[in-house]
């Protein structure tokens, strides 16, 4: 049984042990999870970029919460951080150039909790 200090490498991305504690220790829950993440996190990124360059900023808060649900199920305070600063600056009606900053510092942190959610499983995408 992994304790919170087996886990002190991945905190900073996500809090794994957390997240065990969840999924009470069941990996393949877990894996589905992290399956089912990396399948849809690239088309909602997809869906955040078109609703910015379109303007459509009801949009953006709605995948928004999808993403805020994803980061709150791996316990990962970067992308959560991420997603509420791309929907505030959504909901004021931020410039598309601070919305695209935002939006690749969200993916920036997607794919490294994609990464870090990989190895903890073993896996090579």
């Amino acid at each position: 049984m992994e304790t919170p200090s087996d886990t002190r490498g991945t905190e900073a991305v996500y809090n794994r042990y957390e997240v065990m504690r969840r999924f009470e220790h069941d990996l393949s829950a877990f894996g589905e999870l992290v399956e089912l993440f990396a399948s849809c996190y690239p088309e909602d990124l997809s869906s955040l970029r078109s609703a910015i360059d379109g303007g459509e900023f009801g949009q953006v808060s709605k995948v928004s919460k999808r993403l805020k649900d994803a980061a709150r199920s791996f316990s990962s305070e970067p992308v959560l951080e991420a997603v509420q600063a791309l929907e505030e600056a959504a909901l004021r009606g931020s410039s598309a150039n601070e919305s695209t900053e935002l939006l690749s510092r969200l993916e920036k942190n997607l794919d490294i909790l994609q990464a870090a959610l990989d190895e903890a499983l073993g896996h090579d995408r």
